[in-house]
C-alpha cells in the first residue's frame, strides 16, 4: 500500500520499539543490564536521528521501553525493582514510580497516550484488567527579583 522506503534493520538488535505521537520511531536495542541504555530515534521517513544514551538506576537488569508521550519523554519498565522511569530525551528523570504488585498475576506493559497517561494491562488465563497511570509533567518556577 505505501511507497515509502524501508530501512532493514537487524532482528538480533531490536528489544521493542514506540512510537511518538509525532510520527518518530525510538527503537531500543536488547539491553544487557550494564551501563547506559540506548535507544536509536528515526524519522517517520526511516532516517536515523540521534542515538540517545539513557542512565538506567542500578541494581536494574532488565529495561523495557514502553512508549513516548508528547514532549518526546521515554517511558521505561524496570525489572526486578517494578518501576517506570520516565525519562526525558536528555536522560533527566521526569518522574519515576513504583508500580503497585499485580492483583491477578503479571503486568502487560501496554501503551502511553500522547498526553503522558500509561495503560497496562493485568492479565492471567481467566481475568483481565487495564489499569492506567497517569503522571503529570512537573514545571520548575524561577522568579524574577528586583
Amino acid at each position: 500500500a505505501g511507497g515509502g522506503k524501508e530501512r532493514i534493520i537487524s532482528q538480533e538488535t531490536v528489544g521493542w520499539m514506540a512510537v511518538s505521537p509525532n510520527g518518530r520511531v525510538y527503537i531500543q536495542p536488547l539491553w544487557n543490564g550494564q551501563g547506559r541504555l540506548l535507544v536509536e530515534v528515526y524519522s517517520s521517513d526511516g532516517q536515523h536521528l540521534r542515538t540517545l544514551r539513557l542512565p538506567m538506576p542500578s541494581g536494574v537488569d532488565r529495561a523495557q521501553l514502553l512508549g513516548v508521550n508528547n514532549y518526546g519523554d521515554l517511558y521505561v519498565d524496570t525489572e526486578p525493582k517494578n518501576r517506570v522511569e520516565v525519562l526525558n530525551s536528555s536522560g533527566g528523570v521526569v518522574a519515576r514510580a513504583q508500580v503497585p504488585k499485580s492483583q491477578v498475576r503479571a503486568w502487560v506493559p501496554g501503551y502511553v497516550a500522547p498526553n503522558g497517561t500509561l495503560y497496562m494491562t493485568d492479565s492471567s488465563p481467566t481475568h483481565f484488567r487495564i489499569v492506567r497511570f497517569g503522571w503529570k509533567r512537573l514545571q520548575g518556577w524561577s522568579w524574577h527579583m528586583p
